[in-house]
């Protein structure tokens, strides 16, 4: 180390020092804190010639117009120099956890003996290849005194929550609500009879065979597999995605994870449905994002895997002896993309449809019979907004709404000439003809999801977004006459666009099978999913020739009430007199008196839509137990489009933050809550907001949830693999104006002594490898370090989530701990008895139930 840096670690362990005696002396006057670990600070126990630097030097850390350098191989002393400042970070130490991602992994001792300072990947691989292969030398994590601190605040933070008066009448009200069977999907196969996929009670996922003579056999228990078939099973894995089925039923498929980290692979698992068996060795090698697989006929899957570091598509053959290698099909488009779904249109099945995302969703088609491949996007559209720009936005390079593989005109959604989107329709064997067949109504905002539904001379059926919500419309291609079909609850998201034409020639087998067991098959009709915060999800089947709707039924079956409750849109005003939408769900009769225990929820970054939709990041429980739910769709996020995703964007990022502080004084003052009873909460980004908002206006919440967050906005960019992040956020050494941006809002650096800041539960896990731990690490040991006032400051790190929860039993964990400690810091002691709930049968229409009883006497037949 030089003098010069000697001499500045000298004076700033003094000022420490000072700072410490006068902060201790000032706690004579307080209110006891709770009893915490100790926390030691980073430069009494530096040894900086052994150090080495965090993590991938900050070299790799790049956009596509954007470098970070600084030197790699300094010490690293906790001692960061600006242009403008000089900061001491006295909790630095905390960034050396235990890593799970050798990509940004330290080096081990070896390491270090061979090379003293930098990281393997510096010294022996190429920069390309450092950001994708692993490196092999990585010790296996073990406990280190990170962990051991980590484990010591969690012991805290258990304590202080199972201790609350509301928790074990409110733990009694989320198991009645939350553990309760629910049917995922039915597939149906003619002489195998029904694939049901459900979550049991214990939040297991299953999936049974149901033999045509109603025997039940259980193919597959969540709680009894391993992703690779290698480790034991320990309950940890989950079932992700659709199940799919053989033309003939014979065989299964479904995807398996061992953890929810991006570092976590997945693994296709093909299961024998007459034995319950592995009818193949496991599939490796699968994207690590949405993978895909379809079977092509009884025997025959198609699936997305990574080859080479490119993304392509292969087939595997399940033989009557032997299992058959895999075979790649090229595509040359798709290279970097992740196959998000995989289908096939035409006689014999000729075509290969793949919906994408590079940058954005795109579509591909695959003409087996002359191997030739289609990009569907247009590229011109793609250079300008994604390939040259790092930023996340909204724009759809192509979504697939119609394939006809016997005229080969194909159907898309794209911005390329409207960034709210249009339907294009487009050629095979012309792709530069691209004809405007549908555009955005001026009315609507962004076009999401379309159908297009064979009755008649055509219609087409739009889910646009409005204000942050779904929009249903029904359009007449001949005429051009359109039907608001949205449900009357409104305020929600619409998804799982469909249909049904009678007598449809392009029907599969398998799907005239699946319409044996439609009570509408005889039926034209529409079908859509509609679901928002206050109504589980609920399926529609509307007649466009009756006009009316034949069937609305609960394909949620959640006990959850939702006529006690009420979701609305509503409209406030920011500082700059911008009108911004917020979403706010409560209980019918709700009174008005500021005294409604109330989250507000946000994110406002990356151009982000959260969909409206029953569960997350609404919260059941929460308004089961009194609480106002209020999601403020401040500018950042994409509900506008480009313009008001960059409108907080990078140096101006404050615009979405004071977004967020008005959505607070407007719930204040419309008398849904007051200081004492207004919490706010968010992840990741989201988490980031959280914490801006407790340190800017410490006095407007009385709990905050900084979840998963980013909190160091100075070192954003050292921390991990965060590249995506820098055009977002802009990093210190950009110029001296961004730093004083980062530096007004950056809560790691703005927890300040002698302020009363919120009730705080700091939630990460140990295996984010997304937003690293280190800074909810961090920000914990400073917040419990500098709070002025009684209110906890405390840190939950889970040994098993990713950046989010992984099995459902973690997600019912993770709800039950927010809404208890939610509660009580507002002055909640105790919660309803909600232990009784309906059953499944009782929430069922009337219609519903004499179906399920024909069905019964169709088993007894079999049986007979």
């Amino acid at each position: 180390m030089k003098p010069t840096q000697l001499s500045t670690l000298f004076l700033a362990l003094a000022a420490c020092l000072s700072a410490g005696m006068a902060h201790a002396e000032d706690d004579k006057n307080q209110v006891k804190k709770l009893n915490y670990p100790h926390t030691p600070i980073h430069q009494e126990q530096l040894d900086p010639f052994l150090y080495g630097e965090f993590g991938i030097s900050a070299n790799t850390a790049s956009t596509r117009n954007a470098v970070h350098s600084s030197n790699p191989h300094a010490p690293d002393d906790g001692i960061d120099h600006y242009a403008a400042a000089t900061h001491v970070d006295k909790y630095r130490w905390l960034e050396d956890y235990d890593n799970i991602d050798a990509r940004i992994a330290k080096e081990s001792s070896k390491d270090r003996e061979r090379n003293l300072i930098g990281t393997i990947q510096e010294d022996d691989k190429p920069l390309t290849q450092a950001v994708v292969e692993y490196l092999q030398t990585v010790p296996t994590p073990t406990s280190s005194r990170v962990n051991d601190w980590v484990n010591a605040q969690n012991a805290v933070t258990e304590s202080y929550i199972q201790q609350l008066p509301v928790y074990e009448q409110l733990k009694k009200n989320v198991d009645a609500l939350k553990n309760v069977e629910h049917t995922v999907e039915r597939i149906y196969r003619k002489d195998i009879g029904e694939i049901r996929s459900y979550r049991h009670s214990d939040g297991y996922f299953r999936i049974e065979r149901i033999a045509p003579d109603g025997t039940r056999t259980e193919l597959v228990n969540e709680a009894n597999i391993s992703a690779d078939g290698e480790k034991a099973p320990d309950g940890k894995a989950t079932i992700r995605g659709s199940v799919k089925a053989s033309k003939d039923g014979s065989y299964i498929s479904f995807f398996v994870r061992q953890g929810s980290a991006d570092v976590d692979p997945w693994f296709l698992h093909i299961i024998n449905t007459k034995t319950g068996e592995l009818a193949t060795p496991i599939i490796g090698r699968i994207n690590r994002t949405n993978p895909a697989a379809e079977w092509f006929d009884d025997d025959t899957i198609y699936y997305g895997a990574v080859e080479e570091h490119r993304s392509l598509v292969f087939y595997r053959d399940i033989g009557k002896e032997k299992f058959i290698d895999p075979v790649a099909i090229p595509l040359s488009h798709v290279d970097g993309a992740s196959i998000n779904s995989i289908s096939f249109e035409g006689k014999d099945k000729r075509y290969i449809v793949m919906d994408t995302w590079n940058s954005a969703d795109s579509v591909y088609i695959k003409d087996r019979q002359t191997d030739l491949s289609y990009r569907l996007h247009s590229k011109k559209f793609f250079d300008e907004v994604f390939k040259n720009n790092p930023s996340f936005n909204n724009n759809i390079l192509a979504k697939l709404v119609h394939f006809d593989p016997e005229t080969r005109d194909a159907y898309i959604i794209s911005g390329e000439n409207n960034r709210k989107g249009e339907i294009i329709k487009i050629n095979l064997d012309n792709l530069n003809k691209r004809e405007v067949f549908l555009t955005t109504p001026p009315e609507y905002d962004i076009m999401r999801e379309a159908y297009y539904h064979k009755e008649g001379d055509g219609y087409f059926l739009v889910s646009y977004l409005k204000d942050g919500v779904s929009r249903l419309i029904l359009i007449d291609i001949k005429t051009g006459e359109s039907k608001d079909l949205t449900p009357a609850q409104g305020a929600g998201y619409i998804s799982k666009l469909s249909g049904n034409v009678v007598d449809d020639s392009s029907d599969e087998e398998e799907d005239a099978e699946a319409k044996k067991h439609d009570p509408e098959a005889s039926e034209n009709y529409i079908k859509f999913r509609f679901s928002n915060p206050t109504l589980p999800s609920t399926d529609y089947k509307y007649s466009i020739a009756k006009g009316k709707f034949l069937d609305i039924r609960r394909f949620d079956l959640t006990p959850f009430d939702d006529s006690q409750f009420e979701t609305k849109l509503v409209f406030y005003t920011a500082n700059d007199g911008t009108k911004i939408p917020m979403n706010i769900s409560y209980k019918k009769g709700i009174k008005l008196d500021g005294k409604n225990p109330t989250l507000l929820y946000g994110y406002g970054g990356y151009g982000v839509i959260y969909d409206q939709v029953f569960g997350f990041p609404a919260n059941a429980i929460w308004l089961e137990n009194g609480g106002v739910w209020a999601h403020a769709f401040i500018r950042g996020g994409g509900e506008y489009g480009d313009a008001w995703q960059n409108a907080a964007k990078h140096d101006k990022r404050l615009v979405g933050y004071d977004d967020f502080a008005s959505a607070a004084d407007y719930l204040n003052n419309a008398g849904y809550a007051n200081p004492d009873h207004l919490g706010i909460i968010g992840g990741s980004n989201g988490g980031l907001l959280v914490g801006a908002a407790m340190v800017r206006h410490p006095g407007k919440y009385r709990v905050a949830f900084p979840q998963v967050a980013v909190l160091d906005q100075l070192r954003h960019e050292k921390a991990g693999i965060t590249q995506f992040w820098m055009e977002e956020y802009g990093t210190p050494e950009e110029s001296r104006h961004v730093y004083d941006v980062l530096m007004s809002y950056s809560p790691y650096q703005n927890l300040k002594s002698g302020n009363c800041y919120p009730s705080t539960l700091i939630q990460t896990s140990k295996r984010d490898d997304r937003v690293v731990p280190s800074h909810s690490y961090r920000f914990a040991a400073k917040l419990q370090e500098v709070q002025s006032c009684d209110r906890p400051a405390l840190l939950s790190a889970s040994e098993d989530h990713g950046h989010g929860p992984n099995t459902y039993a973690e997600r019912v964990e993770n709800e039950l701990t927010t809404v208890a400690f939610a509660l009580n810091e507002m002055g909640i002691t105790s919660v309803p008895n909600l232990e009784q709930r309906p059953t499944a049968d009782e929430m069922k229409t009337a219609k519903w139930r004499a179906e399920d009883a024909k069905k019964e006497q169709e088993y007894l037949k079999h049986r007979q």
